[in-house]
């Protein structure tokens, strides 16, 4: 086997979980389409859906990185979740409302509402890959 850097462990694993979230939205659409209940606009739906994982990927991964053992971890990246979601109701913008509210189809709803979740995760991925550098430099 070739030696594999940290930095590409971490990112394979991060594609793999946002690409396992594009083929269940994918399938979740079709499955909807073939009940006769279609999603209006896709195209927004898909993406939102991908940047929405792609931030609770970075979220677990910097909990994995700070809490070396898997059970104390899954422990602290359970209480996020669970926080983050019910904090998100609060928001006018929450995530489930508004995938809820573009796949129905709902007017004044687009992609400005899906590009500000862009923020959060610009943020997250570059505290994920400052901790991930500055926890690999201090193992060295």
């Amino acid at each position: 086997s070739a030696p594999v850097s940290l930095g590409q462990i971490f990112a394979s694993k991060l594609s793999a979980a946002v690409t396992t979230v594009v083929v269940q939205v994918i399938m979740w659409s079709a499955l909807l389409r073939l009940n006769g209940l279609p999603i209006q606009r896709p195209a927004l739906v898909i993406p939102f859906a991908v940047v929405i994982a792609a931030i609770v990927c970075f979220v677990a991964a910097i909990i994995s990185l700070y809490f070396k053992d898997r059970e104390r971890s899954q422990f602290v990246y359970s209480i996020v979740l669970v926080m983050g979601v019910g904090g998100s109701y609060f928001l006018d913008a929450s995530p489930f409302g508004l995938i809820t509210r573009l796949a129905a189809g709902v007017p004044n709803v687009g992609m400005l509402e899906v590009a500000l979740y862009l923020l959060p995760l610009i943020l997250i991925g570059l505290a994920f890959f400052g901790v991930s550098k500055r926890l690999v430099l201090a193992h060295y």
